[in-house]
Parts: C-alpha cells; structure tokens; sequence
C-alpha cells in the first residue's frame, strides 16, 4: 500500500560531519561540456494525479544452496519517476554502507512504472524507495587458490514505494549510469566545486582498519586519494595520491569504498565531481 511521506529536511539530518581525522575537500578540474538539460515540472500525488505503478521485472538470481555468513539491510533512496515510467537521479536517503547498497541501486534502476498521469497525461513525480534486502556472502577460490567472496541474494528483494509530499516544484532529470564512467578521460564530465555546484556531503562514514602490524611498527600518518562522488553518491575510482604504509593505505580504499553522499548538485541537478580525502592514522 501507497502512503505520503513528508522529506522536508531528511537529507540535512542524516548527514553526518566528517571526523577530524578525514577530511574531504574538491580537486581543481577543467569545466566540462555543457550537456544543457532543462528543469521538468514536478507534479504531487492527489486526486488529480494517479501515482505510478510498478510493472513486474526479472530480479537477481537467488542463493539455493545454504549460506553461512549472512548480510541483511534496508537501504532508503529517493527517485523521480518520469514520462516514460523510468527511474531516474537516484540518491540514497538512507545508505547501509556495505555492497547491499549497490544491489539496491541496481534493483530500483532496473524497475520500470506505468507513469503517473494528470487527466491523461503522463507527468514527473517524486518517490522514495525501500528495498529490504536478504544477502549472503559466498566464498570460493579463483584460479590462483586465492579466496573471493560474492554477494549473492537469499531472496527476492521487498520494495516499498512511497511519493514524496510535497515534492519539488522542478528538477533536471539525468541518467543513471552515467556515460562518463565508460570513457578513458577521468575528468571528461566531472564539475568542479565552487559557484553554482555544492559540494557532496558525507552521510556514511567508516572508520579504516588500523593493522596489528602497523600499530606494532608504530606507523603513524595520513593517506590521501583522489576519490569521484559520482551522480548517486557513491565513491568511484579510490586512487592513492600520497601513500603511508601499502597496507594502510589498502585499508583505507576500502573504508572509503563504503562512503555514502548527497552527491554534489549545480542548478538543482546531481553532477559527479572529483574530491580528495585525507585520512589520518594515529596511535
């Protein structure tokens, strides 16, 4: 079942100030080309607008054989849905911080609606989605005997759909995947922090595994990466620019590899920018 939820403020409240042990500060880059879409309007579920409705889709394939190590979670995104009955400028409300995110990302852009309609007419709406999901985390050896581990699902994922009240009066609608992560250029299509484009803000922060090893050698100091926040929030392309122990430095990649974002926005769009982050080791 349908119901309103009201977001006003959710962002701002999840978000979370960064330590002061990591920081995160944007990266000078060229301007990009302007792709130049225009704002959309933004129509409110009620008597005048029938709300979407989802059309049934193939999901992932689901464990059969018996799992030993479990990985639960509810991950909370918002969405809009538009004249064709897309998903699109998906960002997490509520992140989990581990790959189930990813999982969930992947299960809301994949749905497809009936649009939502004013007198007949297809219109962009506002949605959240809760996708509840059920993992498990596989473990086999690859072909050097050295061990990986898949996330796989336990079940079919449980979603609930709400819309959004009251919803923007307009939004710049963008793609999903964005085209930029297929190309070579790291910065063809990245923004640059300042003026009109905000900077992200960190709403999952995890804390890097300090190793046995280092804390015995006494090692102590900062790691710095290149890190881009692209249109979902999510960290891509962790790459050490100012290295301080192999290990370390490894433990902190995967720290930031389960950050969550507000991604960086211009004009009311969610844009992907390139940020660097500082992470200190002190004993």
């Amino acid at each position: 079942m349908r119901t309103l939820s009201i977001t006003v403020l959710i962002l701002a409240a999840l978000a979370a100030p960064l330590a002061a042990d990591q920081k995160i500060s944007s990266t000078p880059l060229s301007t990009p080309r302007d792709s130049a879409p225009g704002p959309v309007a933004v129509d409110s579920i009620g008597p005048w607008v029938t709300a979407p409705r989802t059309i049934p889709t193939n999901l992932l394939p689901i464990v059969s054989s018996k799992c030993r190590k479990k990985l639960n979670g509810t991950a909370v995104l918002s969405f809009y849905v538009d004249t064709t009955g897309r998903p699109r400028n998906l960002i997490f409300l509520r992140p989990l911080g581990n790959d189930l995110d990813r999982i969930a990302l992947k299960v809301v852009e994949s749905e497809r609606f009936t649009p939502a309609k004013s007198n007949g007419i297809p219109v962009v709406v506002a949605e959240t989605a809760g996708v509840k999901m059920r993992g498990c985390i596989d473990e086999s050896l690859d072909p050097a005997g050295q061990k990986i581990h898949t996330l796989r699902l336990r079940s079919n994922p449980v979603r609930t759909y709400r819309s959004v009240f009251p919803p923007p009066a307009a939004v710049i609608l963008v793609d999903n995947e964005p085209s930029w992560l297929e190309k070579d250029s790291q910065r063809n299509g990245l923004f640059r922090i300042g003026g009109p484009v905000t900077s992200p803000v960190l709403l999952n922060r995890v804390e890097p595994h300090y190793s046995s090893e280092a804390r015995s050698k006494e090692i102590q100091g900062s790691c710095l990466y290149t890190v881009i926040v692209d249109r979902q929030g999510m960290p891509r392309r962790i790459r050490v620019i100012r290295s301080l122990d192999p290990a370390l430095d490894e433990n902190g990649a995967e720290a930031i590899e389960r950050y969550r974002f507000k991604p960086a926005m211009k004009d009311g769009e969610p844009v992907p920018v390139l940020v660097t982050v500082e992470i200190n080791f002190r004993l």
